[in-house]
């Protein structure tokens, strides 16, 4: 409320708040405001003096609730009419609130609006509030004033009215509904912010944003409120050049029409998703990858809220606890990607939804024991994005690595500087503390940046101990991501020995064995896996289910047959697999797949229709290529769905316990190097003698009789994974005689105690 001043005698006074190089705003003494009009006439003169104060009465400080405070008492024998006070602050103060008090007779009353009238003896307070700006140039001269006015009362009195200041009582913080814009961008000459809030004026004064005190961030407080768009703009005072960005921490983002995004403020977030209860086992986590586009007709989070639980895809009823989103932050919205190329980092790609929608998504995940999982790129950023052009227009280095080359057109972001790791930092605590994120698959670590992950990696542990960080990494322990970085798991699991021309990987020895055939992946280069017997097959295959020496533990270790990477598995036999293996099909070799993953060590993960067969080719330049589900295999599923139940009821599947058995399975002379069989235990015991699952695997394209060893003679039974039952086999003496078709495996449990 405003006082407004009439017409009549007037006194104006001036308070510097500020121009101290430490910028803050110190309160100003009071004074008298002088003679209200000056003209000799002979009208009663009006002295005024006033204060400032902070909340608590001492120095104020930037973002401070500041009071102006004037103090008026009547001390002569006439009556003073109309008196009206009328404060004026820059535009860059946020008015928030006025009050005005009579004390007359031992009594105080609220003023009524539009002016009091102050009999003798009486007095009143009338206080402003302001907010300081949180961001202001250093040196900067602010003058707030305050006029007063009155109407005399007749000239015979003798004693003219004249005000007085009383000592300034405290006052609390009153916030505003401003909004505050903020933007690190160290070097860069001038920032100014536009949007619907001033009809995106190009580079207004009013709108420029100022350093914040002690230097850092820029920023503006404006009076604004609801949903704003905005851009940031950096212009170069010697040329004038403009150039409009997104705000690299907005949390919503909307279609800009020139195929971009603004950033949108004054709209609040949803609230904190409820962690995931209990948190994240990893001893019993079985990821389900996928792209939100792909994954359903709609491709957005409601989709994928809705399938978690229904649908053809009901993720709760294949029994994945896990599912790992392929990179949801912004990106530009005319530019079709899987999310590889961010240009936002706190905000939901609106293609997929709006904050809510993600939330809900969460908290649905959560609400069936699915923990949530993002696909992160921290290494690199898509060409143009807000901080690109940042460290191109200021300071260089302060984003972007500038000693490293692009990767796929696109520059790497700057692990070793300060301002790079506090923005990955609040990024990462932003979606656990906001959304309820349970893990980060990070995309490309590159090894010359462990050291900013690992300072990464223990900040976040030491706010969230149990989130769980995947690295993709193929380099070799001892020196990868999980060693060298403190991550906790690593994406495909790499391995010391060479095989097939390069790295022994399970990803790409399963995929060769059941194409039979060698794998080559989705992005072409050298063989990668061999079905040749010259080349080791079960010794390598036997190495890339089994915990891999030099990792901390088993579970460092996230195995798949298909990422978003590779081609499918259906495709791959079908297409690119040897005529026997096609002629077998992809249904059958999927089934003998979901057996090797489900019972090797470390933590498994499928890719989106991998689990009913999808065939559609992946190609290797992002398109939309969504899934059929009306035509998936059932059956595969029912497999899929059988041996997910077992591993996460049976203890043993959970450790890291395995031996392999056969004759001169280790050596390419051996018979089970030809024929493509192999046999292993399971157990969680301290030796292999208490193993209580065995399991036999033939990859070959022929039926082949296997002797297969077992711990102990007895009553076993023979798991059926399209059944998910079990029935009785008579083991004895040391082994057991089993006929092996073509691509099946055989899963014998000592115990039916843990049948799904």
């Amino acid at each position: 409320m405003n006082l407004f001043a009439r017409t009549m005698f007037i006194a104006v006074f001036l308070f510097v708040l500020s121009s101290c190089g430490d910028d803050t705003i110190a309160p100003a003494s009071g004074g008298d405001g002088g003679d209200d009009n000056g003209n000799g006439d002979g009208a009663p003169d009006l002295r005024v003096a006033a204060a400032l104060s902070a909340p608590d009465g001492t120095e104020a400080t930037a973002g401070d609730t500041i009071l102006i405070q004037i103090g008026i008492a009547n001390d002569g024998d006439g009556a003073a009419r109309e008196v009206a006070v009328e404060f004026a602050v820059p535009d860059r103060f946020v008015e928030v609130g006025e009050t005005a008090v009579i004390h007359r007779a031992g009594k105080s009353v609220p003023a009524a609006d539009g002016g009091f009238d102050l009999a003798p003896g009486d007095s009143a307070d009338v206080g402003l509030l302001f907010t300081a700006p949180r961001f202001y140039p250093d040196g900067w001269i602010v003058d707030p004033a305050a006029a007063v006015t009155f109407r005399a009362a007749p000239v015979d009195s003798t004693a003219p009215p004249h005000l007085r200041i009383p000592v300034p009582s405290p006052v609390e913080t009153i916030g505003n509904d401003g909004i505050d814009f903020t933007l690190v961008a160290p070097g860069v000459p001038e920032v100014f912010v536009s949007g619907s809030f001033n009809n995106w004026a190009p580079s207004a004064d009013e709108y420029r944003l100022f350093t914040a005190p002690g230097g850092g961030d820029l920023g503006l407080m404006i009076q604004a409120a609801g949903a704003v768009k905005y851009k940031f703009i950096l212009r170069d005072p010697g040329s004038g050049r403009k150039e409009w960005i997104g705000d690299p921490r907005a949390t919503r983002l909307s279609p800009d029409g020139f195929g971009g995004y603004n950033s949108v403020a004054g709209t609040p977030l949803p609230a904190p998703v409820t962690p995931l209860a209990g948190g994240v086992d990893r001893t019993k986590l079985v990821i389900y990858e996928l792209f939100t586009w792909d994954f359903s007709p709609a491709g957005d989070f409601e989709a994928i809220r809705t399938a978690l639980t229904g649908g053809a895809q009901n993720l709760a009823a294949l029994g994945i606890n896990a599912i790992e989103l392929l990179p949801v932050t912004g990106v530009r919205p005319d530019d079709f990607n899987w999310g590889y190329e961010p240009q936002f980092y706190f905000a939901p790609e609106p293609d997929y939804g709006s904050p809510e929608q993600f939330a809900s998504l969460v908290a649905e995940a959560h609400a069936n024991g699915i923990a949530v999982i993002l696909d992160m790129v921290f290494n690199h950023v898509g060409r143009g994005a807000p901080l690109e052009r940042i460290d191109e227009r200021g300071e260089r280095g302060v984003f972007i690595n500038h000693d490293q080359g692009d990767v796929f057109g696109m520059k790497q972001l700057n692990w070793y500087s300060d301002r790079m790791r506090a923005f990955f930092l609040d990024c990462t605590l932003f979606w656990i503390e906001r959304y309820g994120i349970d893990g980060f698959r990070m995309d490309l670590v590159d090894a010359d940046d462990y050291a900013g992950y690992a300072w990464w990696r223990a900040e976040v542990r030491r706010r969230h101990p149990d989130f769980f960080v995947i690295g993709e990494d193929f380099r070799f322990p001892p020196s990868n991501s999980v060693t060298a970085a403190g991550l906790d798991a690593q994406w495909g699991g790499q391995h010391t020995d060479d095989w097939g021309g390069t790295a022994n990987n399970f990803q790409q020895i399963v995929m060769a064995l059941l194409e039979e055939d060698t794998y080559e992946g989705r992005f072409g280069g050298p063989p990668l896996g061999s079905f040749d017997a010259a080349d080791n097959p079960m010794w390598a295959f036997a190495n890339v289910i089994e915990p891999t020496a030099g990792y901390p533990s088993y579970l460092n270790e996230v195995k798949y047959i298909v990422s978003h990477d590779e081609r499918r598995l259906t495709w791959e036999v079908e297409q690119a697999g040897s005529p026997e293996a096609a002629l077998i099909g992809g249904a059958a070799k999927g089934k003998l797949g979901a057996a090797a993953l489900l019972t090797a060590t470390g933590i498994p993960m499928i890719y989106m229709g991998e689990e009913i067969g999808a065939g559609n080719y992946i190609p290797q330049d992002p398109t939309p290529n969504k899934i059929d589900w009306a035509a998936g295999d059932e059956g595969l599923r029912a497999v899929y769905a059988n041996l997910i139940r077992l591993r996460l009821a049976h203890p043993t599947l959970a450790s890291g316990g395995i031996a392999f058995f056969g004759d001169q399975w280790e050596v390419n002379t051996g018979p089970s190097q030809q024929d493509k069989t192999i046999a292993f235990w399971r157990y969680r015991t301290a030796s292999e003698s208490g193993a209580d699952i065995v399991v036999a695997m033939n990859f070959d394209h022929d039926t082949h009789e296997l002797d297969v060893p077992f711990p102990a003679p007895g009553t076993w039974y023979l798991f059926d994974p399209e059944e998910g039952s079990a029935n009785e086999v008579a083991v004895e003496g040391g082994s057991l005689r089993v006929t092996l078709p073509a691509s099946t495996a055989r899963i014998y449990l000592k115990s039916t105690a843990y049948l799904p």
